[in-house]
């Protein structure tokens, strides 16, 4: 099976003057603004080789971490493609009280093409608790940052991108920056959305054409919220909430295999948009804190435990949501009724067997 690894492999040896950015080439840049740039690539701009020279010699080890970045910066330093890649103007401000976190970065593609890549959310609960707070806040601090970043990129070509959080500020500060005109695409990789309000923009209507959006067939987070942009479901070798790794998603050459939307991904983006359309932005903060407050209760630490645990975790959701808003439980216990009635999958004939332990 292919992924963003072997597509190195395949098509490394093309550079970007015998073959334009593609959307792999801009999940390529996405994975690779999770590595720890701390003290390397924030003032001079430096070549991936040099990254990657850098990155141990400081003796970074992100080899624990879900995106470990590391297996993909190595194959880019060592590809006629990316090679010669600058990097440069790195910045990660993060604030665990807030639960708040902004990270980007610049790869200059050649001297009139850069591709701005913000770093999306970690797999840890921080990170996920961080992503839902889209559904709650107006306008994070994330999306003002990275606003302000895109609007000091010089390129006169700009493509822009993220995974994760990193594709919603993706699209966010390709939306309100000064310079649309000059980017050229962008692309989010499985991103939640944003507030009906973003979507009624001028701004927004004059950039949707620019946007495109991936997200494996059992999306959660990319199904968050509301978007309008053309979206695209890929294959992934992995389960559920573990689809959410863009190592998994699977390639055919230099496009994405394509796949239809899961029951599973159906049914989230169903209850949430249920949710959220009869209670206030409070009232979601509330829930939102009370789900992650549930979950960490039970002592999951990542997304892999959780996935793991996917029926357990699921029913402590319903639980939270029964504690913020009794009236609801009715109709997301009939979406999930629905869902497991036309569904062979186990997991919600399972979710259904319990359900009426928790009402």
């Amino acid at each position: 099976m292919a992924n963003v690894l072997t597509y190195l492999d395949w098509r490394g040896d093309l550079t970007f003057e015998m073959d334009p950015p593609n959307m792999i080439d801009m999940l390529v840049f996405s994975v690779l603004s999770y590595t720890n740039m701390d003290g390397l690539a924030e003032d001079q701009p430096i070549t991936i080789p040099t990254l990657l020279e850098k990155y141990d010699e400081a003796g970074y080890d992100q080899s624990k971490v879900e995106y470990d970045p590391r297996p993909l910066l190595e194959k880019a330093s060592q590809s006629r493609r990316f090679q010669d890649i600058l990097v440069c103007n790195y910045i990660n401000h993060i604030d665990h009280e807030q639960n708040t976190q902004f990270s980007a970065v610049t790869f200059q593609i050649d001297e009139k093409t850069s591709c701005v890549a913000f770093r999306g959310t970690d797999p840890t609960l921080t990170g996920w608790h961080e992503d839902m707070y889209f559904s709650c806040m107006e306008k994070t601090p994330a999306q003002t940052e990275a606003e302000e970043y895109l609007n000091e990129c010089c390129a006169k070509r700009i493509y822009v991108t993220g995974h994760s959080k990193g594709g919603n500020l993706a699209i966010y500060a390709g939306t309100f920056c000064n310079l649309q005109n000059r980017i050229k695409e962008i692309v989010s990789f499985d991103g939640p959305g944003f507030q009906p309000e973003v979507l009624c923009t001028e701004a927004y209507r004059d950039i949707l054409w620019k946007v495109r959006r991936i997200a494996p067939a059992d999306s959660l987070i990319g199904q968050l919220m509301h978007n309008d942009a053309r979206q695209m479901f890929v294959q992934s070798d992995e389960k559920y909430l573990l689809q959410h790794d863009p190592y998994s998603w699977q390639l055919i050459g230099k496009q994405f295999e394509e796949a239809e939307q899961s029951s599973f991904s159906l049914l989230v983006k169903e209850v949430i948009d249920t949710w959220l359309d009869d209670i206030s932005m409070n009232e979601r903060k509330r829930f939102v804190d009370t789900v992650f407050q549930v979950i960490e209760a039970s002592g999951y630490k990542n997304i892999k435990e959780i996935n793991e645990h996917r029926f357990e975790t699921f029913l402590a959701i319903i639980k939270a949501l029964v504690k913020t808003d009794r009236k609801q439980i009715k109709q997301v216990s009939d979406i999930i009724g629905r869902f497991a009635a036309n569904s062979s999958d186990v997991l919600w004939n399972e979710i259904r067997k319990n359900l009426s332990q928790v009402i």
